[in-house]
């Protein structure tokens, strides 16, 4: 009980928080709290509810920086008559954070007060837009629905990590989730040496490899088996911490790569995947916009990069094809919304000491002359993109704060409305 209500206090104050960043840092020392909690309630055998504590402690940001678009639209299947209720929240919400009523410590409390009312109404209304919008964690009947239905083909496995303690935690549909402790010392060992040889080109495929890809997979795979648990073919990580940086799909179980064995994804958090799923039947061949070799001042061409454009065009008749000088930064800005998926062969930066400074590297343009399209470019892009393809180099590196909060080109591009991304860790 009293995690509980420590929580609840650690919540409240991140609320009040006005930017994105200021709130990412206040949660980073206090994750201990979240962990302590979720293992013991698996411990005492609330299975579900340690998992609802799991989504409150992953990746929060990203589900509120969604409530800052003031063209939000309703989620699907929501009510129609919910769009008063969330533009009369969004309102509320904007006065909330004006200087001249905290200047007034009463007048702000009523308007707290009332923004509150309105968000718990808009949770109890407008379920999925209020997930979106309040960056509400979903609730246990949520996440079993989730599981259960929409995820009811594949495993979900994700990662707690806090020092050196660390866990893996396993569902699958028509089962409780399950935690296991595992050997958090070895792994950190093994995935620095992994990491080391994916980035040296002489030794991946060497049997030096595969044998640390092995030792990776009996370290944080292996223990599900043991417990009895069937991995199946579609597999959802969710990684923490370091983990972020290793690519799930080239462990190697002693037969061959998880990635020729399985289908794999990986997400911030059931309530991210849940918030930004895309919903209906639309198909990349028919809405498609690709860049291919862009001609930039600050890296050499990419002729393969153009070949790559112009197959998957040929794959995809009917698509928009930008190449050369026209595959220009304000092409896309201007381009992007319209389709619902994005292929972007180029070449990208990451910048470590400023996450938000990262870019895909394409033609400059009028005046300009950089041709970069940064993380903030992207994050202002309002997509609504089923999938967005990012064929460049680190476009899936992120700075990862505490609470599995991150900064990078794909981060940028589920905030600016992606329901996917596929991007390349190094």
């Amino acid at each position: 009980e009293y995690y509980r209500r420590a929580i609840a206090v650690i919540e409240e104050i991140r609320g009040s928080i006005l930017t994105e960043l200021g709130r990412m840092g206040y949660v980073g020392d206090k994750q201990r709290v979240y962990s302590d909690l979720i293992r013991l309630l698996f411990g005492s055998g609330q299975a579900e509810q340690a998992m609802h504590f799991v989504e409150r402690s992953r990746s929060r940001t990203l589900v509120d920086v969604l409530s800052r678009d003031r063209a939000m639209p309703l989620a699907v299947g929501d009510p129609p008559g919910a769009r008063r209720l969330l533009d009369d929240y969004l309102a509320k919400e904007a006065e909330l954070r004006s200087d001249a009523l905290r200047i007034n410590q009463q007048l702000y409390s009523r308007t707290r007060s009332a923004f509150q009312a309105l968000r718990n109404r808009l949770a109890k209304e407008a379920a999925r837009t209020a997930i979106a919008v309040t960056g509400r964690a979903l609730e246990e009947q949520e996440l079993r629905k989730l599981v259960n239905q929409t995820m009811q083909d594949e495993s979900v496995i994700g990662f707690l990590t806090h020092g050196d303690d660390w866990f893996v935690y396993v569902w699958n549909a028509g089962a409780r989730p399950r935690l296991i402790e595992l050997d958090g010392q070895r792994i950190k060992s093994k995935l620095a040496r992994f990491l080391a040889m994916i980035k040296d080109e002489s030794q991946r495929g060497s049997r030096e490899y595969v044998d640390a890809a092995r030792q990776l997979y009996a370290l944080l795979v292996e223990p599900v088996h043991a417990q009895g648990v069937k991995i199946r073919q579609r597999v959802s990580f969710l990684p923490s911490g370091v983990l972020w940086y290793l690519p799930f799909a080239a462990l190697h179980d002693g037969y061959s790569f998880i990635g020729e064995r399985h289908l794999v994804r990986v997400l911030p958090s059931l309530t991210v995947f849940d918030a930004l799923r895309p919903i209906g039947g639309r198909h990349c061949a028919k809405n498609l916009l690709i860049v291919g070799n862009p001609i930039t001042p600050h890296a050499g061409r990419l002729p393969f990069a153009e070949q790559e454009a112009m197959t998957v065009a040929k794959l995809f008749p009917g698509s928009e094809l930008l190449l050369g000088k026209a595959a220009t930064s304000d092409a896309v800005r201007h381009l992007a919304r319209r389709f619902s998926c994005l292929h972007i062969a180029s070449h990208a930066s990451f910048n470590s000491s400023d996450p938000t400074g990262s870019a895909l590297v394409l033609s400059p343009s009028g005046d300009d002359r950089e041709g970069l399209l940064s993380v903030t470019d992207v994050e202002a892009l309002r997509l609504d993109a089923d999938l967005v393809v990012l064929s460049a180099c680190e476009t899936a590196v992120s700075e990862v704060s505490p609470g599995d909060e991150l900064l990078g080109l794909t981060y940028a591009f589920l905030h600016a409305g992606a329901s996917a991304v596929l991007s390349s860790l190094w």
